[in-house]
């Protein structure tokens, strides 16, 4: 949960609604006055199993993450911790402030319809020099696109992953989601996208040499796993913080 005087959000689906912050300070009162967080049977706050992140905030420079949109005006916000609201990034782009942002690659999302100012999203589409758009269909975002990658479906590659919710034993599985089916088209996974255009842009020695099961072997040694492990099983528990 997050607060401030003018702004709130505690991660629910509640949040999409234009008259959503009552309702979610009420949601959140309700935690408090119910003695349900952090407690078995409540909102629980586990950490683990302990892997080897490859997306921390360590990994970007103190003058790379000042960069981020909105930082001079939320210090403390979202841009602190690398992330870039939708609002900033769509004057950047069409006002240049405080930088101007002339390229986008997205995977996935769909800005018109799941951030608000839909007029002014849709404007910020149409004045980038070059929009890539990487999706398993179009969307009304992709249609401002320059070129669309797509992107297979869950069952069409493999996924990994540290950590379910719900329990203490769901949070301690790590598991290797295999591939169920061979991918229709010419569809790839966003892995395989991200990684070749790494390569492509010379930045492959950070990226594993181009290789994802590298990387996913280096997230999973303080474990003591590999993925030959999680491919002959179907989930390993691991110690977990709870």
């Amino acid at each position: 949960m997050r607060g401030a005087p003018d702004r709130y959000h505690d991660w629910t689906g509640i949040s999409q609604h234009s008259n959503s912050t009552q309702t979610e300070r009420a949601v959140a009162s309700l935690y408090a006055l119910s003695g349900s967080y952090d407690l078995v049977g409540g909102n629980r706050v586990r950490r683990g199993p302990f892997y080897r992140p490859v997306n921390g905030l360590g990994a970007l420079s103190p003058s790379q993450l000042s960069k981020a949109l909105g930082a001079d005006k939320r210090p403390i916000g979202p841009p602190a911790m690398g992330w870039v609201t939708a609002r900033y990034m769509y004057l950047a782009v069409t006002e240049a402030k405080p930088y101007p942002i002339r390229v986008l690659v997205a995977f996935g999302t769909n800005l018109p319809l799941s951030q608000a100012d839909s007029a002014l999203a849709e404007e910020a589409l149409k004045r980038l020099e070059f929009y890539a758009h990487c999706d398993l269909f179009e969307t009304p975002a992709a249609r401002f696109a320059d070129i669309f990658l797509p992107v297979n479906t869950p069952w069409e590659h493999e996924g990994i992953r540290f950590g379910f919710e719900i329990s203490d034993e769901a949070a301690s599985l790590v598991q290797l989601r295999q591939r169920v089916v061979e991918p229709r088209g010419e569809s790839r996974a966003d892995n395989d996208i991200v990684f070749d255009l790494a390569c492509r842009l010379g930045i492959k020695d950070e990226f594993f040499g181009g290789n994802l099961e590298a990387g996913w072997n280096y997230m999973l040694e303080p474990l003591g796993l590999s993925l030959a492990d999680l491919r002959a099983s179907r989930g390993i528990k691991c110690e977990i913080d709870s």
